[in-house]
């Protein structure tokens, strides 16, 4: 991702992702979609880390608060990224979630796809002391 990509993108009027909740609907504040992270740049350009190895040394998350579930209609694209409202905590198969707590699909992301998710708001992915 370069400087001003961004913006090109909320100029588009391509559809992504879809979503149909059940019950209530989150608050506008809490209504952040998690898709990519972009964690390392050269200055330039954000790029997304390779390491998938520090996964295992992550604290499990714990989850607070209201949970939110929905189902997720996925337009085609060219990359493995479902969206989900953060903090993802129940999803099936075929997706699976990597050490930025994005979700991935090892499905066929040039098709068209739906997936139940159940996303918390209020979460905490940082150590915790031992009592």
């Amino acid at each position: 991702m370069e400087p001003g990509s961004v913006s090109q993108l909320g100029l588009s009027g391509e559809l992504v992702f879809r979503a149909k909740f059940t019950g209530e609907l989150p608050p506008n504040e809490e209504r952040y979609w998690r898709g990519p992270v972009f964690s390392i740049t050269d200055g330039k350009k954000w790029t997304q880390t390779k390491n998938t190895h520090f996964k295992r040394f992550l604290d499990k998350v714990t989850f607070s608060g209201k949970a939110y579930r929905y189902l997720l209609l996925m337009e085609p694209q060219t990359k493995n990224w479902v969206f989900a409202l953060e903090m993802p905590a129940a999803y099936d198969e075929p997706l699976h979630e990597n050490g930025n707590h994005q979700l991935l699909t090892s499905g066929l992301p040039g098709k068209r796809a739906e997936y139940t998710i159940t996303s918390y708001a209020h979460y905490n992915t940082g150590y915790r002391a031992k009592r």
